[in-house]
């Protein structure tokens, strides 16, 4: 009786312990995790974001398997990617080269535009217009707070250029418009439709009544992986692949481009043959880049323009032709002889820079236009 006591008492302490185990067990559960739904309110990364967000910020360093091509993985929602030296916002299967300003690249750039202003005739008309790129427009606070205004940038430009130097603001024009398809998600340019914007604002400040988009033919290309998508082989680009839409002039015109060899070239201002795998999608715009290049138009305008340009105006020159008689442009990354020789030959009656963001940001642009001067 007395064994069979000591047992039933045994077992009461027994369980009394296990019960405040458990009880004690079930508090540190609740407490842990209320702890952490409190460190994550407070904006604080949780170890899996944390551990994801250092993986894509040195996901592509230079001879990385981004950089090589080999297919690198998808990187999270606003993150950044470095690839030599440049860094990219990728967001939502978009991605988009940040701006750094350098003050001596506008510096030279303005100087370079004011150089090619006094070297010309004074009854030359000469305008700048200068494009943003995709990520000045970013909604992605880490896009924020690792580049710098482009719209201040243009600004400052603006301040050294020759008052005689007309400016286009295509910066408004494209930032009114972002609703609208105007920047490609895979590749550093802007759309044909982003660049009809900013025509329309040049075509303004000529005196110039802009044509419709109804007055050309629309096409499409599919499955486009552009410049961005290249640099960085993320799987999340491939998946969210572009539409390149362009817009074929209606009226006859003869477009003749001409070689590193000054050999002449006959091709479209817009047509899909060209977008191949050697010269890429883009080059559906005027066949990719040349030095240099001659259009003859049916206005009868009798006024000859001059763009001297990057690979931005590709898409933008194929809407001047019913503005004027002759449209010549330079490329001075491959062209190599006197630009204001070169006006002058051409009787130009206006000249346009258009270049975009980028010539505030290195200076390699501003020393190539020097050097032609």
């Amino acid at each position: 009786m007395e064994d069979s006591r000591k047992m039933r008492s045994t077992f009461r302490v027994t369980l009394t312990l296990f019960i405040v185990f458990l009880a004690a067990v079930v508090a540190f559960g609740i407490l842990h995790t209320r702890a952490d739904e409190k460190k994550n309110d407070s904006g604080e990364a949780s170890p899996s974001s944390s551990a994801s967000e250092s993986a894509s910020e040195s996901a592509a360093p230079s001879g990385s398997a981004a950089d090589s091509g080999s297919g690198a993985a998808a990187v999270a929602e606003d993150q950044l990617v470095n690839v030599q030296g440049v860094n990219y916002i990728v967001s939502g299967g978009e991605a988009a080269s940040l701006f750094v300003y350098n003050k001596s690249a506008a510096d030279q750039y303005a100087n370079a535009l004011n150089r090619f202003k006094a070297s010309i005739d004074a009854s030359v008309r000469v305008y700048s217009l200068l494009v943003p790129t995709a990520g000045e427009f970013s909604d992605s606070e880490l896009a924020k707070n690792n580049s710098d205004s482009q719209k201040e940038a243009f600004a400052h430009i603006g301040e050294l250029l020759d008052p005689g130097i007309v400016q286009v603001d295509a910066y408004d024009a494209l930032a009114s418009h972002l609703d609208d398809y105007v920047y490609y998600r895979t590749d550093h340019h802007w759309t044909a439709l982003g660049a009809y914007y900013a025509y329309k604002v040049f075509a303004e400040a000529t005196g110039e009544q802009p044509a419709s988009l109804d007055d050309f033919k629309e096409g499409t290309i599919g499955d486009f992986l552009g410049s961005e998508y290249k640099t960085l082989q993320l799987e999340e680009l491939k998946a969210n692949p572009d539409t390149i839409v362009y817009y074929t002039p209606t009226s006859d015109y003869e477009y003749t481009a001409y070689s590193t060899k000054n050999a002449p070239l006959n091709r479209d201002l817009v047509n899909a043959k060209y977008a191949n795998d050697t010269n890429g999608l883009y080059a559906v715009f005027m066949g990719g880049d040349t030095p240099w290049g001659e259009i003859t138009t049916e206005s009868a305008s009798g006024r000859t323009l001059l763009v001297v340009k990057d690979s931005y105006a590709n898409a933008f020159i194929p809407y001047l032709l019913d503005h004027y008689s002759k449209i010549y442009y330079v490329d001075p990354r491959s062209y190599t002889g006197n630009l204001t020789d070169f006006a002058t030959e051409k009787q130009a009656t206006d000249v346009l820079f258009l270049n975009n963001a980028t010539v505030a940001r290195i200076t390699g642009i501003a020393e190539l236009i020097d050097s032609l001067l």
